[in-house]
C-alpha cells in the first residue's frame, strides 16, 4: 500500500510549486474581469436598490396576509393550492385592476 507520504519518504516538500509568470497574470486578469462583471451587475440591478424586507412589504406581504387570514378561516385540505388560487384571484381583482386603470 503506497501513500503520498511514503512516496516522499515522509518528508513534506518545502519549496512551493513553480508557477509560470503568464499563469499569474492570466489569473489576476481573470479576477479583474470577474470584478468588472460584478460591478456591471450592480449597476444593472440598481433599480432593485430597496432592501428586501421593504420590497416584500410593498409588493407581496399585503396579499399574503389577506390570503393567510382566509386560509385560517377555511382550513382547506390543500392549503397551498388554496393560497395559490387565492393569490391568482387577488392579483386579477387588485393588481391587474390597478394597472388597467393607470393605463386608461
Amino acid at each position: 500500500m503506497s501513500s503520498s507520504v511514503e512516496a516522499t519518504n515522509g518528508q513534506v516538500p518545502t519549496t512551493p510549486p513553480l508557477v509560470h509568470p503568464s499563469d499569474v497574470s492570466s489569473e489576476s486578469s481573470l479576477m479583474e474581469s470577474q470584478k468588472d462583471v460584478n460591478a456591471k451587475k450592480t449597476k444593472k440591478d440598481s433599480k432593485h436598490v430597496a432592501p428586501m424586507r421593504q420590497y416584500l412589504d410593498q409588493t407581496v406581504v399585503p396579499a399574503l396576509l389577506v390570503g393567510m387570514k382566509e386560509l385560517v378561516k377555511e382550513r382547506p385540505p390543500d392549503p397551498l393550492g388554496y393560497l395559490a388560487a387565492f393569490l391568482l384571484k387577488y392579483k386579477k381583482e387588485h393588481v391587474d385592476k390597478d394597472s388597467n386603470s393607470e393605463t386608461q
